[in-house]
């Protein structure tokens, strides 16, 4: 492949999607159309899991590995193949979940293709009861969710059912649980990304180093890109580095502060297909997209 390829990467929820499982008619059909026109140079940068993203990858045509689960992993969306990984093993997560349940802190764990939960928490309510209207979630041939029906339970159980894991997620109520997971999360030497709600705090935990900017390099290398040539579009905390990190960052109007300070451009809102606008805007300025 040439490094003269140009290519863009969008993060997926509050940047394309704005529901948890549906992308708009509208920003859809600009995207497609950006796919068409660029000889399929989009790939998508997120957060999520493999088995969650995997009905996107299909209606946007995605033909790039695509950058997931935060950066831990660079997936090839026909294959399903790793093109790079950086995972906790057996021994490495146990460790981690052993040293959070002495907090008591909630949490759960996923890897690219399965979830590990706890009966009746938040994902077990996305997942089980709401059956999202998920491709890989839907399927009968393979377990996708594994559920238990308590923390000492998953501890065990859960590195007997699976070999690999990209994170754990804390579910922090108070900000004393805040203050001590991110305290745990520096003595462990790992790497933290924390959602703020109302109520609280997502706190999610990879590797050291592991982000979206560590996976799109990786991707970048593969396919032979300059890191310039890369556009990157994102609205929160977990694309704070993309924009740190490559200049061309474009932000969407419904996005964090932070990340708009940072941004080359603030485009429109996730409700009006900002990033499948601003790509087709590209390219007829002259950038010429194509990989």
């Amino acid at each position: 492949m040439s490094n003269n390829n140009i290519i863009a990467a969008s993060d997926i929820d509050g940047t394309i999607l704005y529901k948890w499982d549906e992308i708009s008619i509208e920003n859809k059909k600009s995207l497609l159309e950006f796919q068409k026109n660029s000889n399929y140079a989009l790939t998508l940068a997120t957060g999520r899991n493999y088995f969650i993203v995997d009905f996107l990858v299909k209606e946007l045509d995605i033909k790039l590995p695509i950058v997931c689960s935060n950066g831990s992993s660079v997936i090839d969306p026909v294959t399903k193949k790793y093109i790079m990984k950086n995972h906790f093993n057996k021994d490495e997560i146990k460790v981690v979940m052993e040293e959070f349940y002495k907090t008591s802190i909630n949490f759960v764990m996923h890897n690219d293709f399965r979830a590990h939960i706890v009966k009746n928490d938040a994902w077990y309510d996305q997942f089980v009861l709401k059956k999202s209207n998920l491709d890989l979630l839907n399927k009968n041939d393979e377990q996708i969710i594994y559920v238990y029906d308590s923390l000492e339970k998953m501890i065990n159980e859960s590195i007997e059912n699976d070999n690999e894991f990209v994170n754990i997620v804390l579910d922090c109520d108070t900000k004393e649980k805040i203050d001590t997971a991110n305290k745990l999360i520096k003595k462990l030497d790992l790497q933290g990304v924390q959602f703020d709600y109302p109520s609280g705090a997502k706190i999610e935990v990879y590797k050291k180093n592991v982000n979206k900017s560590y996976g799109l390099r990786s991707l970048l290398s593969y396919l032979n890109v300059k890191e310039d040539n890369l556009y990157v579009f994102g609205d929160n905390v977990n694309d704070i580095c993309m924009f740190e990190d490559f200049k061309n960052s474009y932000a969407v109007d419904n996005a964090i502060f932070k990340l708009k300070s940072l941004a080359k451009e603030i485009i429109g809102n996730v409700r009006e297909g900002a990033v499948g606008n601003k790509l087709n805007q590209l390219i007829k300025e002259g950038i010429n997209f194509n990989i």
